[in-house]
Formats: C-alpha cells, sequence, structure tokens
C-alpha cells in the first residue's frame, strides 16, 4: 500500500509519479543536457573567434601606444615640460654662482630643495593634464584578450550583461559581436526556458515531497492516505501548471512553492558568489556582493570585472548556473501569484482563459 502511494502510474498519463510529481523522460533529459552543451560550445567558438579577431590587434595597440608614450615626455605638454626643466636648472646655476666655496653639504641641501620643488611642480602639472584630457588612452590596458576574458565577453555578450571591461576595437570585431549575440540570444533565452522549468519543477517535487511525509507521518498512516487519496481522486478536476505539473492531488496538497522560499534561494546563491569572489578576488565584501547583485539582475555596470584567467572561467561558470537559477524562481514565485490570483478569484481578469501558462481546469477522464 505505501508502495502505491509513493510510486504509481497517472491515469491521465504514461510516466510513473512519486506524490504527484512526474518523472523527467529520458528525453527532457537528453534535450536539457543538449542545451547546456549548446551554450557551452557557442560561447566556447565565440572565444576563439574573438581572440583571433581581437588578440593580434590589442598586442599591437599596446606596443604601439608604449613605444610613442616612452618617445615622448610625460605630461605630453612640451612647452609646459621644457619650462619647468629650464627653471630648475637656472635655480640650481644661481645655487652654484652664491657659493663662492663649494661645500657638499651646503650645495647638496640647497639642490635637494630645489629637486623636491620641481618634483612637486611636475606631479602638479601631470594632474592638471589628466583633468584637461580626461578622454586620453591609457598607456596599457588591464583586461586583454585571452581565452577567458573572451569566453566572459561572449558570454556576457549573448545574456546581455555586458560588462564592458573589453570591447572590439576593430570593425571586423563590432560585426561579428552583433552577429553572434542576434544567433546567441536566443539560445540562452532556450537554455533559460528549459533549465529554469526543469528545475522549477524539480523544487516543487521536493517541496511536496517533504510537505506531505511530514502531513502522513503526523496525521495518517500511510494506508489510510492511499484509501483517502484513491476515494478523492475522482471529485478533484486536474489541472495543469507551468513546469509540466498535472496531477489531481495537486490542488488539495498546494503544489507552488511559497514566494519566500524563492527570495532565500536567492539571497544563498548571491551569498556564495560573494565569499567565492571575496576570496579570489581583492574585493571586498559589499565589492563582491555588489558584482553578484549586477551580473545575475543582467545590469552590468563594467566597473569591476574579474581579473586572472581561473577568476575569469569561474565568473562565467557563476553567471551561467546563476541565471537558471533566477529563471527557477521567477518560474515559481509566477505558479505562485497565479494560484494566489485564483483563490481570490480575479483570474478571469488578469489571465486569459487560454493562456498555456494559466491553470486550466478539466473534467477527469472516466
Amino acid at each position: 500500500m505505501n508502495e502505491k502511494l509513493n510510486m504509481k502510474s497517472d491515469k491521465y498519463g504514461d510516466q510513473p509519479q512519486m506524490f504527484g510529481c512526474q518523472r523527467a523522460t529520458k528525453s527532457h533529459c537528453i534535450s536539457a543536457i543538449g542545451v547546456i552543451l549548446l551554450v557551452l560550445l557557442y560561447t566556447a567558438m565565440g572565444s576563439i573567434i574573438f581572440v583571433s579577431l581581437e588578440g593580434d590587434h590589442s598586442e599591437y595597440t599596446n606596443i604601439g601606444e608604449t613605444a610613442v608614450a616612452a618617445s615622448k615626455p610625460y605630461p605630453r605638454n612640451d612647452l609646459e615640460n621644457s619650462d619647468i626643466r629650464s627653471r630648475t636648472v637656472d635655480r640650481l646655476w644661481s645655487i652654484t654662482e652664491d657659493l663662492n666655496i663649494l661645500y657638499k653639504e651646503n650645495w647638496t641641501r640647497l639642490a635637494a630643495q630645489e629637486v623636491l620643488h620641481f618634483q612637486e611642480t611636475l606631479l602638479n602639472a601631470v594632474k592638471q593634464s589628466q583633468l584637461q584630457q580626461p578622454s586620453t588612452t591609457p598607456l596599457t590596458q588591464p583586461n586583454k584578450w585571452t581565452y577567458a576574458s573572451a569566453f566572459l565577453y561572449s558570454l556576457t555578450l549573448i545574456t546581455t550583461i555586458g560588462y564592458g571591461g573589453i570591447s572590439p576595437s576593430t570593425q571586423w570585431g563590432r560585426v561579428v559581436a552583433v552577429v553572434y549575440a542576434l544567433f546567441g540570444i536566443p539560445i540562452v533565452l532556450l537554455y533559460l526556458s528549459a533549465i529554469g522549468e526543469g528545475l522549477s519543477s524539480g523544487i516543487r517535487c521536493v517541496f511536496r515531497k517533504i510537505r506531505l511525509r511530514s502531513k502522513t507521518t503526523n496525521k495518517a498512516t500511510p494506508s489510510d492516505m492511499n484509501f483517502s487519496h484513491t476515494t478523492k481522486m475522482n471529485k478533484l478536476p486536474q489541472l495543469y501548471y507551468p513546469g509540466g505539473i498535472s496531477h489531481p492531488y495537486q490542488l488539495a496538497k498546494s503544489p507552488s512553492v511559497p514566494i519566500s522560499i524563492c527570495i532565500l534561494i536567492l539571497i544563498l546563491y548571491m551569498s556564495l558568489g560573494t565569499l567565492l569572489f571575496h576570496k579570489i578576488q581583492e574585493w571586498s565584501v559589499l565589492e563582491s556582493f555588489y558584482f553578484c547583485f549586477t551580473a545575475l539582475g543582467t545590469i552590468g555596470f563594467g566597473e569591476l570585472a574579474p581579473n586572472g584567467q581561473y577568476s575569469q572561467f569561474i565568473a562565467s561558470f557563476y553567471i551561467l548556473v546563476g541565471m537558471a537559477v533566477v529563471a527557477m524562481c521567477f518560474s515559481l514565485i509566477q505558479t505562485e501569484i497565479i494560484l494566489w490570483l485564483r483563490r481570490m478569484g480575479v483570474q478571469d481578469q488578469v489571465l486569459p482563459p487560454n493562456e498555456e501558462i494559466s491553470l486550466v481546469s478539466i473534467s477527469p477522464k472516466s
């Protein structure tokens, strides 16, 4: 009797169910794995393409910029630099003339004062030059086009996060980025829909299993539960929920997961990412949490970006899994809101009767 409660064939389908949860078929598992591999292969292909297009040009740009910078004095204002040097030399010559008899200690002390004054004047000139030329290209680019950074760039491109730490600088690189995003964004949407829906179905099943076990232990024996379940089965209408949940017993046992649980899952995942990036990056706890929130929220300001190949691959994996977790939580919250609207009796005003994601009640088959 207990086995019949836990494992039985669905009256309206051929798949076995456990606690009202339909087991995923092999085709569903294969399709989910296929979508994950498709996203990974597409992102890896993008990293190879962008490295081949932008890697050599980035190195050439850095070498050329460094050579030009080395050939010019800094700051890049020849008249101002020449004036500062000439005044310093004149002062040193005046010190030498004033001292009829050169004593090393006296001349060194006065020359040191002039050199210190020269340094302060030069620093002020550099600051003024930076304020007057805010758009000057830096001498070196901290984020180079490696396979790790290109992989992270490709992932943030098709997920519409767009950090902006690195970006294509060649014409062909920008054209490829547009075409790559046109095909990559639908692939990511398919990934979020498939994986998020599968994870939400699993969470609903686990949550229902825990609830049924607790109620079975506290209120009734397994035989009583089986008897009440089978006698009430035909009296309840069958409901179809988002995520493939379809069983008459689910109405009485609330197939939805509370919104508080969904929010707790999101907080735990972002907290895990906060601790992870706080360890592998020189970021504070607030900066790590800020990075995780902007990444999972697809905001992507870009002022914080992981450095190092190891950290960039970890960030890519964290974003890929995290977006699926966010999609799962949104699906669970959507189901909870729909059930709440049904209990309030206002689903007819806010939901179309033929909408696929809505709760549709049909009479059981005889």
